[in-house]
């Protein structure tokens, strides 16, 4: 199993890894709402086969399922049974390094809150402001007759597209702090799911898997990738 300590730097990333082609397929099984296919994105849905009279559960590339290979030429089948000892293998591993984790959450924190500039937001709110005062001072000289109306407009112009330039990168700013302040509060909880659940699990459980995961990609037969809440990654294997 190989663990990934990865940080994120927005939530959009999150959407690209989890979103799927053929949308979410709403019901009592967590993975129906986080599983998706490494080849093509689309969703895993569960399904019955039945073998010479023995039923067995496996997971299937909804994409697969109902086009064949005509868009998806590789997804794999995972038996369910198989799939969920994978998962509960890597929330023990996860819980095994759990300081370490809490300690990367704490850092993305840290990096969430850094990513604001506050400092730059201030000095292009006091730029805007030293704009509105010259051209206040431009318009007094019009008004007195001293400025040639020539070289005004040529200054106006001038004060207009530095204004559009530095409300364009405050909205920007502004969206950013909008992402960060999302991206702090789904850490915390992280971290707060982390303190709340201990010792090694021994059976798979839809509960707690829809507490700490985010996102499954399917990547072979063999190998899974898991995206926890919070960032961490963790590839891991799938018995054949």
């Amino acid at each position: 199993m190989k663990l990934l300590m990865t940080r994120r730097s927005s939530l959009r990333k999150k959407s690209d890894k989890c979103v799927t082609a053929q949308g979410k397929y709403s019901g009592k099984y967590a993975l129906t709402e986080i599983m998706v296919c490494g080849e093509c994105g689309s969703a895993y849905r569960r399904q019955t086969w039945n073998i010479l009279g023995r039923k067995c559960l496996v997971w299937r590339c909804v994409s697969r399922f109902d086009n064949g290979t005509r868009y998806c030429k590789q997804s794999p089948s995972l038996h369910e049974n198989k799939l969920h000892k994978a998962i509960l293998s890597a929330i023990n591993e996860y819980y095994d390094c759990k300081d370490s984790i809490k300690e990367l959450l704490k850092s993305n924190v840290e990096q969430a809150m850094a990513g604001v500039s506050l400092k730059e937001t201030k000095e292009i709110q006091k730029r805007v402001r030293e704009i509105d005062d010259a051209r206040n001072d431009y318009i007094t000289l019009i008004a007195a007759g001293t400025m040639d109306e020539e070289a005004l407009d040529e200054q106006f112009q001038k004060f207009y597209t530095e204004e559009q330039e530095l409300n364009s990168r405050l909205k920007a700013l502004e969206e950013n702090n909008s992402i960060d302040n999302n991206k702090r509060s789904r850490i915390t909880q992280a971290l707060q799911n982390i303190d709340s659940s201990s010792c090694e699990l021994t059976e798979y459980n839809d509960m707690l898997v829809r507490k700490l995961i985010e996102c499954i990609k399917v990547n072979s037969k063999t190998e899974i990738t898991i995206i926890f809440k919070g960032g961490m990654e963790v590839i891991v294997p799938v018995e054949k």
